[in-house]
């Protein structure tokens, strides 16, 4: 018999060795409430990187500093709260490997800390006013007050140095929060004032139904309204100012006997209607045909409707199937239709027409009213869709009385991978400094720094081609520092590079 060999073969795995993680330690410690401490890492040999978590949450990698010579020091932000940072060494290039982080926690002198101020605002829980201005205003600091929108920000909207303490700033329909501090003779307060202001939206006035009314005098009338969700109709009598008629969502009046106009406003949550819809009611000397009205004039799959005849109250109301002579259907101030189903490639759009007869006399004309019958939905079904990010796609449902259409944009979630080697030597590798997913976003703005925080190269739309240059001359070997503005309202991504030339 037959035998086979079979040849293996082996690949290596090489494990790179993770350097030691640093000791720590910091001075001050405790820092005075509102000033800085100096965190120094010792037992690293080539970088050091200063974070404010034990361990990354997220695919990014952040940190708060980085040094990468002797001594390994890092200046943190104000500080008014006990807090701990954490320290990891990096080994050189090219293993650049970190160490398990190391913390150390930061306490709060608060001896002569102020109280945070007390805030107030010139107004609150008001209605939204185009072009008005909230004036907030901080009492009980006898030294510095600065204004924030956030509770951590290091950024201050504003700084006051002396009485008044105040921050003004034009609202929008929505609700704010401010914050503030206090600093008496450099000491700050351990916790910041905040205050809520909330703008309340102005409604739009309801839509009237019918549009308006030719009616025969003595007939009562009815209006209708819609679009004025959880809000309150109110009728007046002048489109500004003017008598408050009444409040409801349908307006009615017996024996109208002279023409009169109305104005109706939306009123949500104590906020009314800048300006009130209007409807014209007019009486007429001579017979008038009624105003047909029914609250939906579609029907899905099967059904009937009501339509109720308007301005013929006093008279007698005979309804029809065609404008002219046909047949009388009915007789009254209202009239159910017949059961009207839909029926496939057949016609589904009925028309029914009013006259209005008082004292023998009939109007010269017919009014008329439109139902359509649209075909039954069937079970929606549905298929597994996959859309790209940073697309839209337009989901659509039909097939009743009504359709309607939805656009998704879907949220951008591309990470851009920053390379931190860049070697220009003409070998084709690393030559130019390579962000993935840039493209992405062409809005975008690349900025790098040098340790010393001068800035070495800014351009918007950055597009990969980075060489390591500077008006056309090469940068020293090193570390350097990149800021990445994804573009406008969008993350901001730091982080380092290292241009090595002799390898």
């Amino acid at each position: 018999a037959g035998s086979c060999s079979v040849t293996s073969t082996g690949n290596t795995i090489t494990m790179k060795p993770a350097p030691a993680p640093p000791t720590v330690s910091a001075s001050p410690n405790p820092a005075v409430s509102g000033s800085t401490t100096v965190i120094t890492a010792t037992g690293c040999t080539s970088r050091a990187f200063w974070f404010d978590k034990a361990v990354e949450t997220t695919a990014m990698f952040a940190y708060l500093g980085m040094d990468s010579s002797s001594p390994y020091n890092y200046t943190s932000a104000e500080i008014s709260q006990v807090k701990t940072y954490y320290v990891a060494c990096q080994s050189a290039y090219p293993n650049l490997c970190y160490s398990t982080r190391t913390p150390i926690t930061i306490n709060v002198d608060a001896t002569g800390a102020p109280n945070a101020p007390t805030l107030t605002s010139s107004e609150n829980n008001i209605c939204f006013i185009s072009g008005s201005q909230i004036l907030l205003t901080a009492s009980n600091c006898s030294g510095i007050v600065r204004w924030y929108n956030s509770p951590t920000s290091q950024n201050p909207l504003e700084t006051d140095n002396g009485a008044p303490y105040e921050y003004s700033f034009s609202p929008s329909a929505q609700t704010y929060t401010y914050y503030a501090d206090c600093r008496v003779n450099g000491v700050l307060s351990t916790t910041r004032s905040t205050i809520n202001v909330v703008i309340k939206p102005i409604p739009t006035p309801p839509t009237l139904s019918p549009g308006s009314l030719f009616i025969n005098s003595g007939s009562n009338i009815s209006i209708y309204t819609s679009n004025c969700p959880g809000g309150i109709v109110k009728w007046y009598d002048s489109y500004q100012n003017g008598n408050l008629l009444f409040t409801g969502d349908t307006y009615s009046q017996n024996n109208v006997t002279t023409s009169l106009s109305l104005y109706a406003s939306c009123t949500v949550n104590d906020c009314e209607s800048s300006y009130r819809n209007s409807i014209s009611i007019n009486v007429s000397n001579q017979v008038q045909a009624p105003n047909l009205y029914s609250a939906s004039q579609t029907i899905c799959g099967s059904g009937s409707k009501v339509i109720e005849a308007i301005g013929c109250s006093n008279g007698t109301v005979k309804w029809y199937d065609t404008h002219q002579n046909g047949n009388l259907l009915a007789t009254g101030q209202t009239f159910t239709t017949p059961i009207l189903t839909y029926i496939v490639n057949g016609n589904n759009s009925y028309t029914y027409y009013a006259d209005c007869t008082i004292n023998g006399i009939t109007s010269s004309s017919r009014s008329s009213v439109y139902i359509s019958v649209y075909p039954a939905s069937n079970t929606p079904t549905a298929n597994n869709v996959t859309i790209a990010c940073n697309a839209t796609a337009t989901l659509t449902a039909s097939g009743c009385n009504s359709s309607e259409s939805f656009t998704v944009q879907v949220a951008e979630d591309y990470k851009l991978i920053a390379n931190n080697i860049l070697t220009p030597n003409g070998d084709g590798v690393n030559d130019t400094w390579i962000v993935q997913n840039i493209d992405m976003y062409p809005s975008n703005e690349v900025r790098i720094f040098d340790r010393n925080g001068r800035e070495m190269y800014n351009k918007k739309s950055y597009d990969n081609s980075w060489n390591g240059t500077i008006g056309g001359n090469d940068l020293a070997e090193g570390t350097y520092y990149y800021i990445i503005t994804y573009g406008p309202n969008k993350l901001v991504q730091k982080g380092f590079i290292t241009i090595i030339r002799n390898r």
